[in-house]
């Protein structure tokens, strides 16, 4: 699943067995969209983000800002980053609340 420049909402399913080089699951590239109840298992992607792809840098003219809440995201696998999700270049992920998270376990990236 590809999200470009969007504000969709995807809810309440179980998104398994998928596969692609950036985003083995779903990659967003910028836009605004509610991730929100998945279940996001078993994904692969061959480069980075298994279950999850976020990037913006090089896709569009503003950042990617989803809302990514109250999912299980496990049992997914990248050949180098980002098992279940990775954040990358100025995307902005936001909690329920509206809060962005933190990116303390990946230094920024250049």
């Amino acid at each position: 699943m590809r999200i470009f420049d969007s504000a969709v909402s995807v809810s309440g399913n179980t998104i398994s067995d998928n596969s692609a080089r950036k985003g083995g699951n779903m990659a967003i590239l910028c836009g605004e969209p509610v991730i929100q109840g998945n279940i996001i298992e078993d994904n692969l992607a061959s480069r980075y983000g298994g279950g999850i792809f976020v990037d913006s840098l090089s896709y569009g003219t503003r950042p990617a800002a989803p809302r990514i809440t109250e999912n299980a995201i496990r049992d997914n696998t990248a050949t180098l980053f980002g098992g279940g999700i990775i954040i990358l270049s100025d995307a902005l992920v936001k909690d329920r609340n509206g809060n962005p998270w933190t990116r303390a376990n990946y230094p920024p990236y250049s």
